[in-house]
């Protein structure tokens, strides 16, 4: 019976009891065998050979069960860590596990690799991004409380498991300055590689000062890209710098919201390195496994025009993926917002991007290959361009500048920022020194060209 009920519950992870028991009698305390059966969700390992929800020959983990309450592990474990092996068929435990009693509620935490507890709610961990497979924590917990019944042994506990951690992906491309693909030495994040995890809750914390965490290259790089760069990473939302160092040179990419990395996702970065610099193709976030892509309006992407065909164009209505202009609750199923209406004389005016471009120096803002003009979609009858001091006036005045930088969160997009960067536009006030508005004091200064700043594309209609 034991062999049978194992076989059936072989693509389900969890926790199976085994042992005699005459019908209607409860097991002696400390009697009952228990076993383990594993997987991995939906997910996979971040290095596997076998099938994506189970694991590999010679994996290993560590199982913890009490009795008491499930939001507070016991001291008195029933089972304190045995080690589980699995031989690509069954868990195979370095001790024997056996239930406390047939009548108590027991909870269950299993983790992967096989790991010693230090804290249930907050134990310590740093990443070795070079150690994949020991990185890679796996945690499962069953904490509706299970027992043994008089008529039902054994009886199936059903754990599955789930990353701790995130994973990063970054693709690279190459400008033209290079005549083929350079030697790439490095690509790190900046970013915390100390964390707490809560067992109890999954829950992950960062901590800690930052360190440059290194990702490691893959053998093929995703289509379209010319080198390709993976690794785990701890879960956090502060990330803004990444390095990619080429022939002992620094190229620098900081993003302008930082990048969120979730557990058990993997968030793709495609970016497009010359000139000094390293712009943004592309963003996805995803389950390691499936997952859609979420292209960034930048220069990597360029889609066919369209007809900017606007209707009485009002300000505060959004100019569609279509070309058409909405109000935002009445856009159409499948069309985006792409610019906001800011100000209107006649049937031409003034509209902003959704959301800032990467921040970056005035000659590149003004630029047509890496500046506001580079934005997308192309629409025939209007223009991408970096507003002028007196185009930014008449959208500040419209509105008042505080309106105007709050009005994009609620229809989609991204409000203007308030903190020590202004925003760039095209006009030089003084020599060498370009108007750039602060919001955050809500008055012009000249710049240096060479200072980095945000910018917000202006479409003209």
């Amino acid at each position: 019976m034991k062999k049978n009920i194992i076989l059936c519950m072989a693509a389900v992870a969890g926790l199976v009891l085994a042992g005699c028991n005459k019908e209607g009698v409860l097991p002696q305390d400390g009697s009952l065998d228990m076993t383990v059966t594993a997987s991995i969700g939906d997910l996979t390992k971040v290095t596997t050979s076998g099938v994506k929800t189970t694991f590999d020959n010679g994996d290993q983990l560590s199982l913890y069960a009490w009795i008491g309450e499930a939001d507070k592990v016991s001291e008195a474990l029933v089972v304190d860590g045995v080690v589980n092996t699995f031989d690509g068929k069954d868990w195979t435990p370095a001790t024997q596990m056996l239930w406390k009693n047939a009548h108590d509620a027991h909870y269950f935490i299993g983790i992967s690799p096989a790991h010693d507890v230090v804290s249930f709610i907050a134990d310590p961990f740093v990443l070795n991004p070079a150690e994949y497979a020991a990185n890679d924590l796996l945690i499962a917990n069953e904490l509706s409380g299970k027992t043994v019944t008089k008529d039902q042994a054994p009886n199936p506990v059903s754990l599955t498991f789930s990353h701790a951690l995130a994973k990063l992906n970054v693709n690279l491309k190459f400008r033209s300055q290079w005549d083929a693909t350079p030697e790439v030495t490095s690509v790190a994040t900046t970013a915390m590689d100390c964390y707490k995890v809560n067992y109890l809750t999954k829950e992950v914390t960062a901590y800690g000062d930052n360190a440059q965490v290194q990702l490691q290259a893959l053998a093929t790089p995703a289509t379209g890209y010319a080198l390709s760069y993976s690794g785990l990473q701890v879960p956090q939302d502060a990330v803004t710098v990444i390095t990619v160092v080429i022939d002992g040179k620094d190229y620098i990419y900081t993003a302008a919201e930082p990048i969120v990395l979730q557990s058990g996702k993997v968030t793709t970065l495609g970016l497009i390195v010359g000139r000094e610099k390293i712009t943004l193709g592309s963003v996805s976030v995803a389950n390691w496994d499936e997952g859609t892509t979420y292209e960034e309006d930048g220069d990597a992407v360029i889609p066919d025009p369209i007809v900017l065909n606007l209707t009485t164009p009002k300000v505060g209505e959004v100019i569609g993926s279509d070309g058409k202009n909405y109000v935002f609750d009445d856009l159409p199923k499948g069309v985006t917002p792409k610019a906001r209406i800011c100000y209107v004389v006649g049937s031409n005016g003034l509209a902003l991007a959704m959301r800032d471009e990467a921040q970056m120096n005035w000659e590149t803002a003004c630029s047509e290959e890496y500046g506001a003009a580079s934005h997308t979609p192309v629409f025939i009858g209007g223009t991408w361009k970096l507003a002028s001091q007196d185009e930014w006036n008449l959208m500040l005045n419209e509105a008042g500048p505080d309106a105007l930088r709050t009005s994009f969160s609620g229809i989609g997009g991204q409000d203007l920022k308030a903190g020590s960067y202004g925003y760039w536009s095209s006009t030089v006030l003084t020599e060498g020194s370009p108007g750039c508005f602060f919001f955050k004091y809500n008055t012009w200064v000249s710049e240096g060209e060479n200072y980095i700043h945000c910018v917000r594309a202006c479409l003209k209609f």
